[in-house]
């Protein structure tokens, strides 16, 4: 049996949040109180890593209740095209064919001869050998990340057995840091590393990892010290790194080699703190967070459109162009919360347009490819579904 964790919903609204703060950024004064508040601002990053980590977690939990059972590769990827395709696809079906036609309000500059990467999830490797494009499909290097990843997992989890599976997450955690560490020694910018599924692949394996553990024979009570551990060692050694460096910026060499690390490691804490009984799964369960957690994949596409839109209404100039912004109030920090507020409302609102005119109605076809509940025996039987281990845990059946 699978269940759905609310506490996880919670999660993915955190994430979705985080990448709005970061895109939301306005050019603060030079006082203290600016000063801080673009210190937090600039962490946003964080956000995606989270989303890493979630992915791996639940992912992995999929295939590991799924294995060795009819249709596993067949109902995996069906599944996957139902859930990111249509708005994928959407979103560039209006940056190539409408964006161009409306003048400034949706930069397209040095999009042309682009649509092949995009449509064949290579947004990443485009990026890693061309440098970033700041336009509304910035944020499909995450995407093409993740499906790249996903191209290859399935197979591992099908081929290995517990103790191997557990092994491969332990290399490529301890792989993915040293994979970043060379390409920043060979020469490779910091975007390239930023961007290459190779360089990004720890946060999948924890979450991969969690998974693992999460199915085991123990409550998963018994493990809450661990998630508080990995909290506190990976905040505070992220925070230290930050402020050591003087920023929380992403692309500093500190936070690609250690930084994104740490993070994962913070973040597989929380998660697993989310699936425990606590406060915490308490407080991931405020309902607008697991709000925008459910309308986040629609969030993320369409927020930077969005994003240029307000900026240009708002400021009468381009996003991409800062720093000659009209303070609102006639205060740096008020401005940075009024925007915040409008853009995570204007997103949050487009992505609950999206999901009830376009995604629920796709989703709905799942239950041509369903997880087959017979028919099969586990591979390995130790490996129980999450849902067998989680009765401390309220548990809804999808």
């Amino acid at each position: 049996m699978r269940g759905h964790i609310p506490a996880l919903d919670g999660l993915r609204g955190l994430a979705i949040l985080l990448v709005l703060v970061q895109h939301a950024y306005v050019p603060p004064g030079e006082g203290l109180v600016d000063r801080f508040v673009r210190f937090w601002m600039d962490s946003g990053w964080l956000g995606v890593d989270l989303f890493f980590v979630l992915s791996g977690f639940l992912i992995s939990g999929l295939l590991l209740d799924a294995r060795a059972k009819p249709g596993y590769f067949r109902n995996f990827y069906a599944r996957r095209v139902l859930r990111i395709f249509p708005v994928y696809y959407l979103v560039l079906a209006f940056m190539f064919l409408v964006a161009p036609r409306l003048g400034n309000w949706v930069h397209t500059e040095g999009i042309g001869g682009t649509a092949v990467w995009y449509v064949a999830y290579l947004a990443n490797v485009h990026a890693a050998l061309r440098g970033p494009t700041f336009t509304a499909l910035g944020p499909t290097w995450s995407l093409a990340v993740e499906e790249q990843f996903y191209l290859v997992w399935p197979l591992i989890v099908l081929l290995c057995n517990r103790r191997r599976l557990t092994l491969a997450c332990i290399a490529i955690i301890v792989l993915a840091p040293l994979i970043r560490v060379g390409l920043l020694l060979g020469g490779m910018d910091l975007w390239g590393v930023y961007a290459l599924t190779p360089a990004r692949m720890d946060g999948f394996a924890l979450g991969a990892g969690l998974a693992l553990l999460a199915r085991s024979e123990r409550r998963l009570a018994s493990y809450a010290r661990l998630g508080r551990t990995a909290v506190l060692l990976g905040g505070t050694g992220l925070v230290a790194l930050a402020v050591w460096q003087g920023s929380f910026r992403w692309d500093t060499v500190g936070m690609e080699t250690a930084g994104f690390s740490l993070g994962a490691l913070a973040f597989g804490g929380l998660l697993w703190l989310a699936i425990a009984p606590g406060r915490v799964a308490g407080w991931l369960q405020v309902p607008v967070l697991r709000s925008f957690g459910r309308y986040s994949y629609a969030i993320y596409l369409l927020q930077v459109p969005i994003l240029e839109v307000l900026y240009r209404l708002m400021w009468g100039t381009d996003v991409w162009t800062r720093g000659s912004e009209r303070l609102l109030f006639g205060s740096p920090v008020l401005s940075q919360l009024v925007f915040c507020v409008i853009l995570a409302t204007a997103s949050w609102s487009a992505g609950w347009l999206s999901w009830h005119l376009l995604e629920q109605h796709v989703l709905a076809l799942k239950r041509f490819v369903p997880y087959a509940r017979d028919g099969g025996q586990p591979a390995e039987p130790e490996v129980k579904p999450l849902a067998a281990v989680l009765a401390p845990v309220p548990v809804r059946a999808n």
